[in-house]
């Protein structure tokens, strides 16, 4: 009898474990890649967890100036686990994160990317959310606490290992 009973133990723990496994819907690359972007690449941190957010380009008067533009097969989006992920962001040490297309102008929304690409592709609403609704969902105009950019123009690149040692060193 206790045979029995420590094998449904097992078998519910391996199940546990498999179903929380699964569950992860971040992505990851090797940090040895190398990371190039023109002009360059941001690092910084945020007052709050934006890492999933749809930023919006602001120009010098702090009007939004551009939303982000995907079709349906772009590099800059991930579908991993049934939802859609920005493919240009990564998570480094010590909260910090780095993305190939954001500035220190930058204004956060509470939109997801899962949420916006599939409005983007949506047949009912095919030309996606326009600026005017992206407008009225910006949570944070001054979201930064460090903001950092290194310029790739002269054919500079890094890896994740770099900018996270870079990181623990200062």
């Amino acid at each position: 009898m206790k045979f029995g009973k420590i094998n449904i133990l097992i078998i519910t723990l391996l199940l546990i474990f498999i179903g929380t496994g699964c569950e992860n819907e971040e992505f990851y690359i090797d940090e040895n890649e190398p990371i190039t972007a023109m002009p360059g690449i941001s690092v910084y941190k945020t007052k709050a967890n934006y890492f999933d957010k749809v930023n919006v380009w602001v120009n010098d008067q702090g009007e939004i100036d551009g939303c982000p533009e995907f079709i349906e097969n772009s590099s800059k989006i991930t579908l991993i686990n049934g939802k859609y992920h920005y493919a240009r962001r990564y998570h480094l040490d010590n909260g910090y994160t780095l993305s190939k297309e954001i500035t220190d102008a930058d204004y956060f929304t509470d939109i997801t990317y899962d949420e916006y690409v599939r409005e983007k592709m949506s047949p009912i609403y095919n030309d996606g959310f326009i600026p005017e609704e992206v407008k009225s969902r910006v949570t944070d105009t001054d979201p930064f606490i460090e903001f950092y950019y290194f310029s790739t123009l002269g054919g500079e690149s890094f890896t994740i290992k770099q900018i996270n040692q870079l990181i623990k060193d200062n």
